[in-house]
């Protein structure tokens, strides 16, 4: 970091016009040279803040993230660009606007007045020009983080609106018992026969049994949804909440063998409880969506990764996909796609909050025909901090 703040420290004290007088006075030579040195120091500085910014936009693997890295290095390019209209231009030419022997660019200067009206207008278009782009670049930016947090209140918003939440509970709970009344109506008339086959009772009999789990099950989900669950956050490794989301999925899918690469088991600040909680309805997703396209071919995989400011947890499936138009209402409240007698569509809103109240993000990248990426992004934890 010395050799960053040296030479500009440098440069300051140089420049000071009692220095600089003092300095290069009568020497017309070094005055030319340190122009020159200064400029050379100047294009380094730039190609190695472009360097370190491109460096960064390859390291990032998460492709929205990469998406608005774009307009942050857009708006920094601009500034740039800006910039190097002028940088050619050294403080000596204030002081010294007399003399202009020693200047080796014959550009952009205080002292040269030779540049056409032409000339002048196209510099103060391309000035415009760049400052307009950086300022969209920014726009851009903080547009997408103000759509985040808008998103966030109107998901709040669908899940606080009563009458439809109460509507849409009241029609489910009708909508399964309806099921039951059906199966129970069936193994009635199957008893009232002389000889009752035993295969169809043994059948309607799991059916019922199947709907009834299936509605604890998602009332269950819908209580969590709704409870105020206090979250109690501890500094635990990010493996403990993700080998507890397993041990659930393995209890509910044994024959499948999630594929796991544990690329860093840093530590996170979370509740291990509800974050396996959170994993866990990932992994489920994932697998059955997986499992619809390509049954004996279906594949999930947890990753686990540091990307930047993140500790990331990326849960993977080659599943169908979601359309543009599902992609945009995953996390609403009572949205699914599946069969609305075993799902409510509670569990992706029910993620979401875990994850908001870790203080982290929840997002997903989706082709169809090809497969769901979730991410969930933590905040890095250190103990320094």
């Amino acid at each position: 970091m010395k050799w960053l703040i040296l030479p500009t420290v440098f440069w300051l004290i140089y420049y000071y016009p009692k220095v600089f007088r003092e300095v290069v006075r009568g020497r017309y030579f070094l005055q030319a040279f340190m122009i020159k040195l200064a400029f050379a120091w100047i294009s380094l500085c730039i190609v190695s803040a472009i360097t370190v910014l491109l460096i960064e936009y390859r390291s990032i693997t998460i492709p929205f993230c990469k998406r608005h890295f774009r307009w942050v290095i857009l708006s920094y390019l601009s500034i740039t660009l800006l910039y190097s209209l002028y940088c050619i231009q050294d403080p000596a030419q204030i002081y010294q606007t007399y003399g202009v022997d020693y200047m080796w660019i014959r550009g952009i200067s205080y002292t040269t007045s030779a540049m056409s009206t032409f000339g002048w207008i196209g510099l103060t278009c391309c000035g415009i020009f760049f400052i307009l782009l950086g300022s969209f670049s920014i726009a851009h930016y903080t547009q997408v983080k103000r759509l985040d947090e808008k998103n966030e209140v109107l998901l709040q918003h669908k899940f606080d609106t009563s009458n439809m939440g109460a509507t849409v509970f009241v029609h489910s709970m009708k909508n399964q018992l309806l099921a039951n009344r059906v199966v129970n109506k069936k193994i009635i008339e199957l008893l009232e026969e002389p000889e009752p086959d035993l295969e169809k009772l043994k059948g309607y009999t799991r059916r019922l049994n199947e709907l009834n789990e299936g509605m604890l099950r998602h009332m269950e989900e819908l209580y969590k949804s709704i409870k105020n669950n206090a979250m109690y956050l501890m500094p635990i490794s990010i493996t403990q909440p993700v080998q507890l989301a397993l041990i659930k999925f393995h209890e509910k899918y044994p024959e499948y063998e999630v594929q796991v690469n544990l690329k860093t088991q840093e530590m996170v600040l979370a509740d291990e409880v509800h974050l396996s909680e959170a994993i866990y309805n990932l992994l489920t997703n994932g697998y059955e969506a997986a499992v619809e396209a390509h049954e004996d071919e279906a594949k999930v995989e947890l990753i686990t990764y540091s990307e930047r400011l993140y500790t990331v947890i990326e849960v993977r499936d080659n599943g169908k996909g979601l359309s543009k138009e599902k992609l945009g209402k995953i996390f609403d409240p009572f949205f699914t796609s599946k069969n609305t007698n075993y799902n409510w569509g509670m569990g992706l809103y029910y993620v979401k909050k875990i994850i908001k109240g870790h203080l982290g993000s929840l997002r997903v990248e989706s082709i169809e025909n090809e497969g769901t990426h979730m991410f969930i992004l933590l905040p890095k934890f250190s103990e320094n901090t």
